[in-house]
């Protein structure tokens, strides 16, 4: 089979969208009899008109308080201008199937090959839910949708990471139902070959460690995770927390009981020994987020066996389940209500290693990239035969 990976940006960037473009496209290279062709717009002859360039510079500048921002990604002489080079790619690649990570990438793509989305949400989710979609100007929120809906109707196959996503599609854009799937993310955390897992972990009031990890601390739910921290402190509990992802830590949550590591960046090897450590000594991931797709960050956890805290909102639904892989409550619960469920495992240490056994278990059933590239090739070939 051979498949083009198609893209605006520049799929081979290790670090674009978590990476999971890059690991994917190389996890697809590792199967033999798959020959893949990752393509990538060349925007370098790519000219933006003045009057393009006027409109950002007078929304983004100057009314972006008042309309908010004006964005001409989606917008069609972009879109085309994009494709352009990657439709000769396509045509001279011939490949059996096209693989895209952005739906309104693929609308002004020329071929007769089936092409595929995989994603973790709609436009509407993100506008509605992500404050940087949010800031958008009716003209460019405009846009989006028309770029979406034509994408949806252009794709043979949509493969989202959440059935939130997924519902969105069909309910929102009206897609057919059988026309989407739903594959989850893997890990991309990477451990070091001398790495070795200890499913077994000691727990209790005298020992007990959270991390949170999010680059968004306001939408992440950094604020209630440190709440849920505190109170466990008050219920005798020697906790711990390590913070990782904020720049700088508000001044009310530094405390001794707060180990802040600040943003670490990934192609640092020592940044990412350091998170492996930080993870490897945590009991749970707390991340009780306001919005979310599909936390990355709950499948890295997943690899060495910790179970992950957060509320039932967006993709976190599919990817966390209730006593098999953490602990999920609505949106609106308390702090209160969360440190009750987690006495439950610290003072129940057999409990605690079953959780952490099943937690590790759904990191290799499903929660992986081997798994997630094996089911998208069920469903590519489903369509070529």
């Amino acid at each position: 089979m051979k498949i083009a990976f198609v893209g605006f940006e520049d799929i081979n960037d290790p670090f674009l969208w978590s990476g999971i473009p890059y690991t994917l496209h190389h996890k697809f290279r590792a199967i033999p009899n798959i020959d893949v062709k990752v393509i990538c717009a060349d925007k370098s002859k790519i000219k933006f008109p003045i009057s393009v360039l006027f409109k950002r510079f007078i929304y983004n500048k100057l009314l972006a308080y008042k309309f908010g921002v004006y964005r001409f990604d989606r917008e069609f002489w972009c879109i085309k201008a994009y494709s352009k080079f990657i439709n000769q790619e396509i045509a001279a690649f011939n490949p059996d199937v096209i693989l895209c990570c952005n739906a309104y990438q693929i609308i002004d793509l020329s071929t007769t090959k089936p092409i595929f989305i995989y994603t973790d949400a709609t436009f509407k989710l993100l506008n509605t839910n992500y404050t940087d979609y949010m800031r958008y100007c009716k003209s460019s929120v405009k846009q989006a949708e028309i770029a979406e809906q034509q994408a949806f109707i252009k794709a043979d196959g949509i493969i989202f990471s959440s059935n939130w996503a997924k519902q969105s599609a069909i309910d929102d854009y009206h897609v057919k139902e059988d026309k989407v799937s739903i594959v989850p993310f893997g890990s991309n955390l990477k451990l070091p070959n001398s790495y070795q897992l200890k499913l077994k972990k000691e727990i209790g009031r005298s020992n007990f460690s959270m991390i949170f990890v999010g680059y968004d601390p306001e939408r992440k739910g950094l604020r209630k995770a440190v709440e849920i921290h505190k109170l466990l402190l008050l219920n005798g509990v020697k906790s711990q927390l390590t913070i990782i992802g904020p720049d700088v830590l508000p001044q009310e949550i530094a405390t001794e009981e707060v180990n802040f590591l600040g943003k670490l960046e990934m192609k640092n090897p020592k940044d990412c020994l350091k998170l492996i450590e930080a993870y490897d000594d945590a009991h749970f991931l707390i991340l009780p987020t306001k919005a979310d797709c599909t936390p990355i960050v709950f499948s890295e956890a997943a690899s060495i066996a910790i179970p992950s805290v957060t509320h039932a909102v967006g993709g976190n639904d599919e990817i966390i389940k209730n006593k098999i892989n953490g602990i999920k409550l609505p949106l609106e619960s308390t702090p209160d209500q969360f440190v009750s469920q987690l006495m439950y495992y610290i003072n129940d240490h057999e409990a605690y290693q079953i959780l952490r056994e099943s937690t590790y278990q759904e990191y290799l059933n499903r929660l992986n990239w081997d798994s997630t590239v094996a089911e998208m090739l069920k469903i590519f070939n489903l369509k070529l035969n």
